[in-house]
């Protein structure tokens, strides 16, 4: 038996009111972990882990493109 194939699938919502964007990562392969974390951590509990995207990352990707307006 080869190992799970793993795929990140970005879906982006940028045509929201107000100038809001949403963008949604879908990960297959993956357990329940975070992305681009601690590797290999309680797999026979959480599953497997990926490195396919960095998770923090793209947090900050996304985040430092907007101001917090007062």
């Amino acid at each position: 038996m080869g190992a799970a194939v793993k795929s990140a699938t970005r879906y982006v919502y940028s045509q929201c009111r107000e100038g809001v964007e949403v963008d949604l990562w879908k990960l297959t392969g993956a357990g329940h972990v975070w992305p681009g974390g601690k590797q290999k951590f309680m797999e026979r509990i959480l599953g497997p882990s990926t490195e396919i995207i960095d998770a923090n990352q793209e947090m900050w990707n996304f985040f430092k493109r907007f101001a917090l307006l007062a």
